[in-house]
């Protein structure tokens, strides 16, 4: 549940109002990848994000800076200016690149912040997504070279879990409607999707893009 709400006692910089964020209890896994402590932890250590100014574990509730009412990415890509969308998604790309953390120590903050059940939950899901995705590819297309095509996809998917020396910080979930065109740029919002994982998944998020929308 998310609100808009005006701040009448609090620190200067909060501005006037703030956004309040509460999550449901469920438990960890029933969606994947998403939760608390990973909206937590990308608004703590992810660039390009509203700032984080309090927390509530218990509650599991979020206080963050409000972006205002702005349009999002998506508002600008439903208009008629094909111009405007080609040129404000050409920044979101620059943005979703720019947000990525691979700072040794920053990378370790946030594995704690994620801790190990969840930094398992991603490293099953970047296996597990991609094979289950191209072998389902494979059977709706009937392609005569399909099977060759998925043992090729699913050895680069390997390839990619043991190159850990480009490992990231990304948000995960950077669709247009997660993507608010403010006056001082193009901002991600909607943090639950944060994980730890290969680069090359953030590049390909960019390149498709807005493929977990």
């Amino acid at each position: 549940m998310v609100h808009r709400r005006e701040v009448l006692s609090g620190p200067e910089d909060w501005g006037s109002s703030v956004v309040v964020k509460r999550f449901l209890p469920q438990p960890e896994g029933r969606r994947a990848a998403m939760g608390w402590r990973r909206e937590v932890t990308g608004l703590r250590h992810l660039r390009g994000t509203p700032r984080l100014l309090a927390t509530d574990e218990e509650a599991q509730v979020l206080v963050m800076e409000d972006l205002g009412a702005h349009p999002t990415l998506a508002d600008v890509l439903l208009r008629a200016d094909g111009e405007t969308a080609w040129r404000h998604t050409v920044t979101w790309a620059g943005v979703l690149g720019g947000s990525v953390v691979a700072d040794r120590d920053a990378l370790e903050q946030a594995r704690r912040g994620l801790g190990t059940e969840l930094l398992a939950e991603d490293r099953a899901w970047q296996v597990d997504l991609p094979r289950r995705g191209v072998d389902r590819l494979v059977e709706v297309a009937g392609l005569r070279s399909g099977r060759a095509a998925a043992a090729q996809a699913r050895d680069v998917v390997d390839q990619l879990q043991h190159d850990t020396g480009r490992r990231v910080l990304g948000p995960g979930d950077a669709c247009p409607d997660n993507a608010v065109v403010s006056p001082t740029g193009i901002r991600l919002l909607d943090l639950e999707g944060a994980g730890v994982r290969h680069l090359a998944f953030d590049a390909a998020y960019a390149a498709e893009p807005f493929s977990t929308c």
